[in-house]
C-alpha cells in the first residue's frame, strides 16, 4: 500500500490497519517525517522507552550487516503485545 496524498496518510495514522505489519515513512520534510513516524510508533506501543516491546536501531546497527534488524524484527515480546522496531 502506498500513501502519498496529506488525508490518506492522516487517515492511516489515526487508525492504521492491524493487517500492516511494517511502515515507512520518507520525505524532504525531515520534521514533517519525524512526527508522523511518532504518531504511528505510538500506535504500536504507548511507552516508547519501554526495553522489551520497543528496539530501536541505528544506522550503525543494520550498516552491512541485517543480522540486527532481522533479530529485532522476529523477536517476541517478553510481556504480551505488539513489538516496535524503529530504525
Amino acid at each position: 500500500m502506498i500513501l502519498s496524498k496529506r488525508p490518506e496518510i492522516d487517515r492511516f495514522l489515526a487508525r492504521p490497519d492491524p493487517a500492516i505489519r511494517a511502515a515507512v515513512i520518507h520525505g524532504k520534510d525531515r520534521s514533517g517525517v519525524a512526527e508522523r513516524a511518532l504518531v504511528l510508533c505510538k500506535t504500536v506501543t504507548p511507552d516508547l522507552n519501554d526495553p522489551f516491546n520497543v528496539s530501536v536501531l541505528g544506522d550503525a546497527d543494520i550498516d552491512g550487516d541485517g543480522v540486527a534488524l532481522e533479530e529485532a524484527l522476529t523477536a517476541l515480546s517478553m510481556i504480551g503485545g505488539r513489538r516496535l522496531v524503529r530504525v
